[in-house]
């Protein structure tokens, strides 16, 4: 019996970024989000553990977002191995 295991490649923070800016997003907050929803991202950003490198709490979180609009993205990016990852 074989095991297939599926090894997943993530982006670096840098082709995230970039990904993000294509998709017409803009760094920062959306001026609408309130203070509380902005700390509960950056919590989740502080206890994320990278799924590249696997290095604990080396998560920075960079949030976008589309102007005129209420969506917006938090992107985390490793501060040990440059890995992006969007929340």
């Amino acid at each position: 019996m074989t095991h297939s295991t599926t090894t997943r490649v993530h982006p670096s923070a840098a082709a995230l970024e970039s990904l993000l800016k294509s998709k017409g997003y803009v760094l920062g907050w959306p001026f609408t989000l309130p203070d509380r929803a902005r700390q509960a991202d950056l919590d989740l950003a502080a206890a994320y553990d990278c799924p590249a490198c696997g290095y604990v709490g080396a998560m920075q979180a960079r949030p976008w977002h589309r102007p005129f609009t209420r969506r917006y993205v938090l992107a985390l990016c490793c501060l040990s191995c440059g890995c992006g990852v969007e929340a």
